[in-house]
């Protein structure tokens, strides 16, 4: 089984298969984080965005590749995990629907394309916040590396998880994405041959791993989360570009392949991004995965030529999908929920075992920065309109205040807890807004103080964002 990005667990979750079936045991909760969050009891069945959203019709793609020649950034992140632990990894679980084949296109990614017109933001569109430098993501990196990175014999390197016996792909893809960034190509190989020694029969990173071991370290750590290979598959393709290395291209050509057939399915109507190679479809999503931006850029590789329209078809339906999970005022995203944006506190019928999957919390929290990237780099006009509405609706709220839980319409879920995990995904939202909201926002990015595994992951990925290094070539 695997559990991919969407139990964040200030607990102790342990699930077991057996005879064909899931038992879940919660085993006391601790302080910590949010595996889908904090518990609050089940419910029936939610409707994320207020209305039960019927068929939608296929959105259009949107224009050329930016920055000259290459493929661009993405983010990243997974969800819970069982066990201990803190904000982190996910995993997946048994179920969910096989590879869909077809698909028409829906619009058209456009071909690469040039510069685009400088905006002042390193980016082609949206504006880049002055009131945070290189400097700032030279210490979040410096400090990353010192606390939650272990070499290991033979080269390989790991990204130490909450549980610090354990690493998560979801931690590669954040460890490959911040090496790149930060020009660290000792440091990437590592982590790229760690994740290599430590995949399944199809190809993908088991979701969590004991030590430089590999080892097993329970029941629910097997398969892989897609939005670790997604995050993977992109820095490949930066590492291509900034070190000028083709074996990179092709290692990100062979998973890019691996995350087409194993990950994505066709049902609705809709190509959908499954969050793990072993579970999900219509009946589980993560808004959180969605990552329009790599998909725009897979569909540009000539070895990906077949499947172009595939992929672009995929990026327009991240945005059928968003539109039906999101609020309508605050445009925040359940956690977890099934393609119509139905769900519960324990989540969607597909992958009903995660705790606070109804609410806007620690995993769909990462949405605005997927998202973020897909505008500065391709101005995608969806992408926009929701980035608009959600910083909007949080800047009426004051970013020096706000919490990293939601319910959906915005009132805080439990304790408010200010940190760079919601901070830093707003921030990247307000590059597609003014240049006096980026400025207060990335401001208070670099402000807010608060340390551990998950924190300081996204808070590098957060600084590259707005300091202009998510670009095609991490620089």
């Amino acid at each position: 089984m695997s559990f991919p990005s969407p139990v964040r667990l200030s607990s102790s979750r342990a699930r077991y298969w057996a005879g064909g079936s899931l038992l879940l045991l919660l085993v006391g909760l601790g302080p910590g984080c949010s595996a889908s969050d904090a518990p609050s009891g089940s419910g029936g069945s939610v409707n994320a965005s207020g209305g039960s959203g019927g068929t939608v019709g296929d959105g259009g793609g949107s224009g050329g590749l930016a920055a000259s020649g290459g493929t661009t950034s993405g983010g990243a992140s997974a969800g819970g995990a069982s066990g201990t632990g803190g904000d982190g990894a996910g995993g997946a679980a048994p179920g969910g629907g096989g590879d869909g084949s077809g698909g028409a296109p829906s619009g058209d990614g456009g071909a690469p394309g040039g510069a685009g017109g400088s905006t002042g933001s390193g980016y082609p569109h949206g504006v880049r916040p002055t009131t945070i430098s290189d400097d700032h993501l030279a210490a979040a990196w410096s400090r990353w590396k010192e606390n939650w990175v272990e070499t290991c014999p033979g080269g390989a390197a790991r990204v130490i998880w909450d549980q610090p016996e354990n690493t998560v792909s979801e931690g590669i893809g954040y460890g490959m994405l911040g090496a790149v960034g930060n020009d660290d190509r000792e440091l990437f190989d590592g982590f790229w041959k760690y994740y290599q020694q430590n995949v399944n029969e199809r190809g993908v990173m088991h979701w969590k791993r004991g030590g430089c071991e590999g080892t097993k370290p329970d029941d629910n750590s097997d398969n892989g989360a897609s939005d670790a290979e997604l995050d993977v598959a992109m820095a490949l393709i930066q590492a291509e570009c900034k070190w000028k290395d083709a074996k990179y291209g092709t290692d990100a050509d062979a998973l890019i392949s691996r995350i087409f057939e194993h990950e994505t399915v066709v049902e609705g109507g809709l190509r959908l991004l499954k969050p793990g190679d072993a579970f999900g479809g219509a009946d589980c999503q993560n808004a959180s995965y969605f990552a329009p931006a790599y998909y725009r850029l897979f569909a540009e590789r000539p070895a990906q030529a077949a499947r172009k329209n595939d992929w672009l078809k995929l990026a327009s339906d991240s945005y059928v999908l968003l539109e039906r999970f999101a609020h309508p005022t605050t445009g925040f995203v359940p956690n977890w929920s099934d393609a119509n944006g139905n769900t519960s506190t324990s989540g969607p019928s597909g992958c009903n075992w995660y705790t606070d999957a109804h609410i806007f919390g620690t995993d769909a929290i990462r949405t605005p920065f997927r998202i973020a990237v897909d505008y500065l780099l391709f101005g995608t006009p969806e992408a926009k309109t929701w980035l608009n509405r959600v910083t909007d609706f949080v800047d009426s709220q004051d970013i020096t205040k706000v919490g990293r839980k939601f319910n959906l319409d915005g009132t805080p879920y439990g304790e408010i807890d200010h940190s760079i995990i919601s901070v830093g995904a707003f921030a990247n939202a307000a590059m597609a807004s003014t240049q006096d909201v980026a400025d207060r926002f990335a401001l208070e990015a670099v402000t807010v103080d608060d340390h551990k595994y998950f924190p300081d992951s996204l808070r590098v990925l957060y600084f590259l964002v707005l300091t202009g290094r998510f670009t095609p070539c991490a620089e």
